[in-house]
């Protein structure tokens, strides 16, 4: 299995946002920030102990969860790995709207960055990176949940967001091998649409091709490819159990109406978005 163009998936991703004037900049910042809320609320309410956290980020694009956590009190230090130069160069952007002076961005790949044997508090991975990561290599999981353990201090915390996409997928076979969806984004955001082109590859990982439009210029477009693990609350949870943490899981919307809105927001995605916390034994 070889899926390594994952990591060049995001490459441009809100390079537009570095164009953008300083009040455009400073909504899209607050917009962003905004959403990073409802993942510093629950860190405050399951893991902060009223100690100042040690984190790492892996796959921390514009680093607002970093920031949202460094403005709610609760870091010590922060440090994001983000392969993506654009969205690192927005966090950088970002640092400085945030004032910030505890959050360090690195533009690196968090599996070939040098290792940090016991020194996280809490090791965040939100918005599916752990199953962009998995189908990356073979070994790539493992590499990635190794890494991970060393990286924590013991009693220390991996926090993870993630998607079961199994309706989706099901859905996609139902129709041939391919689904299309549009989803369209807030007016705060340069880009209006974007569709996307859904499919199953030989290894049952599930193939994202997303073409943005932008809101201003019609013609103006991106183009991104993801391949991703499927995961289910029952792998994820196993899967972290053989690795010797212990685990629970919450869902990330309060109600059923709430994720339904939510499907209906990302253009009919049928999936069950859940956080995963695991913690590494004393």
């Amino acid at each position: 299995m070889q899926n390594t163009d994952n990591l060049k998936s995001y490459d441009g991703v809100e390079s537009v946002q570095l164009n953008l004037s300083e009040d455009e900049l400073q909504k899209y910042y607050d917009s962003k920030m905004e959403s990073s809320k409802s993942n510093v609320d629950f860190i405050l309410n399951r893991i902060y102990n009223g100690q100042s956290l040690m984190v790492e980020e892996i796959g921390s694009g514009n680093s607002k969860l970093l920031y949202g956590l460094e403005r709610a009190g609760l870091l010590e230090r922060g440090y994001g790995y983000e392969v993506s130069e654009s969205r690192h160069m927005l966090a950088n952007r970002f640092a400085e709207l945030a004032k910030s002076s505890r959050v360090v961005n690195l533009n690196e790949d968090y599996l070939k960055s040098p290792i940090l044997d016991n020194q996280f508090d809490l090791i965040i991975g939100v918005d599916v990176v752990m199953q962009i990561i998995s189908p990356l290599y073979d070994d790539a999981e493992n590499d990635f949940w190794d890494r991970v353990i060393r990286d924590l201090k013991p009693g220390g915390y991996v926090f993870l967001e993630l998607e079961d996409f199994s309706r989706t997928i099901n859905e996609v076979r139902e129709s041939g091998g391919e689904k299309k969806i549009w989803e369209e984004f807030d007016e705060s955001d340069p880009w209006r649409y974007s569709l996307h082109r859904v499919s199953i590859d030989e290894n049952d990982n599930i193939i994202f091709e997303k073409t943005f439009i932008g809101r201003d210029d019609g013609n103006k477009r991106s183009y991104m490819k993801n391949v991703m693990k499927n995961y289910t609350r029952e792998s994820a949870r196993d899967l972290l159990e053989k690795k010797g943490l212990s685990v629970s899981i919450y869902s990330v919307y309060d109600s059923e109406n709430e994720q339904k809105q939510a499907e209906v927001k990302s253009g009919g995605y049928k999936h069950d978005f859940f956080r995963v916390l695991g913690r590494k034994r004393e």
